[in-house]
């Protein structure tokens, strides 16, 4: 049996701290889910989380707080400040947590070579991009923008940022309770829709008389599954560890939430990326006794789930949804264009084809096999050392991974940063973790 620390964490943040923000997210999010004038709501926003930087600022640093902030915005992360554009609070918090970064005067001298690795990635996005954008004059530049941001708030992170490791579980709070704001919304768009037949809140689909999917603000159904099974994941880790995120019977309720939520979402990626992610855990763990326990609880569950998803989709679960021809279409493009992809200006946008539900094949046809190597291997050398340092972040990108596998554009979920920023953060500080048999 493997033991894993408890009681490591230091929380700094009382309840009205969490309260207050997690408050915030929920009274923006509400204001988006019934399409009221984005303007109005961004410079709402806006006003809320500078009271609230400025409060958390008095207590935490300057990487937490930023930190938090991300968290807090990810239930409408996708929802822009003006307009139909891609400029959401949470692109706009991460691009003054990049300046932010550069301006600090700390730098790593830890993990070089993974520093320089990031800064070729970023060399090599920049050089194909202007090297190839008079072929596409007239195409968006939001693939590249977040990209570029992506790999700019990795790299700065290695060079520049520092989070203690006592701080990891209460920023995990935080993104139990924005989770569970994002879980709100799915339920809220169900009722509304079930009840009285509103079907025009936040983003909901129905998909002819098979499938009705509700994903709350973000952008996809798969992906706001996910984003809900990994609050689960961090639940359920709590539990193993004694680590709650309230007390015992609150992180119950809102692990259960948060997985219904999550099914009712009609997305079956989290919920699979959730229990492949759970497997590897408790092998993790070697505890036989936690075995044995969850083989029995999820045998019951399990029917729970099927039930769930039988209220939003009558198609058999098995049903690809059209996802081998968008491989096929996906690798037929790639092998016309194999070491540069769509050059970074977007393979929807030149193409004219949808973005494979597939991680690697999505790097593949956006970006190559040359990055696709690169950038695979930066990852995983990350995420690896992770395990050692913070388990419950390898594990939550573990999930993050799995889900990948089956939905498009993975570097624009938003939230797959959260955990890299944490484990490279908790790296560059000194303290040590003591994670023993």
């Amino acid at each position: 049996m493997r033991k894993l620390a408890i009681n490591n964490s230091i929380d700094k943040f009382t309840k009205h701290d969490y309260l207050f923000g997690t408050s915030i997210c929920f009274v923006i999010s509400i204001l988006y889910m019934f399409n009221l004038n984005n303007i109005l709501i961004g410079g709402l926003s806006i006003l809320l989380f500078l009271f609230y930087f400025n409060r958390l600022r008095k207590k935490s640093t300057l990487n937490e707080v930023f930190t938090i902030c991300l968290i807090l915005t990810l239930p409408f992360s996708f929802s822009p400040l003006v307009g139909s554009s891609f400029f959401s609070l949470f692109i706009v918090i991460q691009f003054i947590f990049i300046c932010v970064l550069i301006t600090r005067n700390f730098s790593s001298k830890k993990n070089q070579l993974i520093q320089i690795l990031g800064v070729i990635l970023l060399l090599f996005c920049l050089i194909v991009y202007f090297l190839n954008q008079s072929i596409y004059p007239n195409i968006l530049v939001e693939t590249f923008i977040k990209t570029l941001l992506f790999l700019l708030i990795i790299v700065m992170a290695l060079i520049k940022l520092k989070i203690s490791s006592f701080t990891v579980w209460p920023i995990m709070r935080f993104y139990v309770f924005a989770g569970c704001v994002a879980g709100s919304m799915v339920l809220i768009q169900y009722l509304f829709f079930k009840f009285l037949g509103i079907n025009y809140l936040g983003v909901q689909n129905q998909f002819g008389k098979f499938r009705i999917g509700f994903a709350g603000l973000f952008y996809d159904y798969s992906i706001a599954s996910i984003y809900l099974s990994s609050v689960s994941l961090i639940l359920f880790y709590g539990l193993l560890t004694k680590q709650y995120i309230i007390d015992y019977r609150w992180s119950i309720i809102m692990l259960f939430f948060t997985m219904a939520t999550s099914v009712l979402t009609s997305g079956r990626s989290g919920i699979v990326a959730f229990f492949i992610a759970i497997f590897f855990l408790l092998i993790y763990l070697r505890n036989i006794k936690i075995i044995v326990i969850s083989l029995i609880v999820s045998l019951p569950l399990i029917k729970t789930i099927l039930y769930i998803y039988s209220l939003n989709r009558t198609t058999n679960l098995s049903n690809d949804s059209g996802r081998l021809d968008n491989y096929l279409n996906a690798l037929n493009y790639f092998y016309k264009n194999p070491w540069f992809g769509a050059k970074f200006l977007g393979f929807n946008e030149t193409s004219k084809s949808m973005l494979p539900h597939n991680f690697i094949l999505d790097f593949l046809v956006q970006y190559g096999i040359v990055f696709t190597l690169l950038l695979l291997f930066f990852l995983i050398v990350l995420w690896f050392k992770g395990l050692k340092k913070q388990p419950i972040l390898f594990f939550l990108f573990l999930l993050m991974l799995v889900g990948g596998n089956f939905h498009a554009s993975f570097i624009n979920t938003h939230y797959i940063i959260i955990p890299l920023i944490l484990i490279i953060g908790t790296i560059n500080n000194n303290e040590n973790i003591s994670y023993h048999k």
